[in-house]
């Protein structure tokens, strides 16, 4: 076509890879922002004289971000699939009842698997790592002393349920 490149030619293959290159890079950054951001959130909540620290770094996220991503392509793989069945339904009994699950598969896929999923391994991680220590001052602990500890156990399965009971 007038807008894909030829086979061989280099300006086209240099474009490919330099974009290639921008969506693996952007896809990299999105947990690392989340790192940086959960970083900042849970380093400045102060009750009396303790004050929060996130103990993640940011393999802790990118390993959560790659996670999340199989699960999303599972589910967009399971999506495709229901798709491609009721589509198939659909143009051999030349019905279109089945039009609407063409249409919903991938979002409801979305909102019932991934969503929950990232929502539970994201919240886990975040509060498991996150401690909270005694501000220095002169009568106080020593800031390095753990003086606060959260945990958190969410699972996937439970909220995924509690996201179709409350739809």
């Amino acid at each position: 076509g007038a807008f894909a490149p030829e086979e061989g030619d280099p300006a086209g293959d240099a474009f490919l890879a330099a974009f290639s290159l921008l969506v693996v890079s952007s896809l990299l950054a999105v947990p690392l922002l989340l790192w940086l951001l959960k970083r900042y959130q849970h380093g400045h909540y102060v009750y009396g004289s303790v004050r929060t620290r996130l103990d993640a770094g940011a393999g802790a996220f990118l390993a959560a971000g790659l996670k999340i991503a199989g699960v999303a392509l599972l589910a967009g793989l399971l999506a495709a699939g229901l798709a491609g069945a009721a589509m198939w339904s659909m143009l051999s009994a030349k019905s279109w009842d089945m039009a609407i699950i063409v249409l919903i598969a991938p979002f409801l896929a979305l909102q019932l698997i991934v969503q929950p999923y990232a929502a539970s391994r994201l919240q886990n991680l975040v509060w498991a790592r996150t401690s909270g220590h005694a501000v220095a001052g002169p009568s106080e602990a020593p800031p390095n002393s753990r003086a606060l500890r959260f945990d958190s156990r969410l699972r996937w399965m439970p909220l995924m349920q509690l996201t179709l009971k409350n739809w």
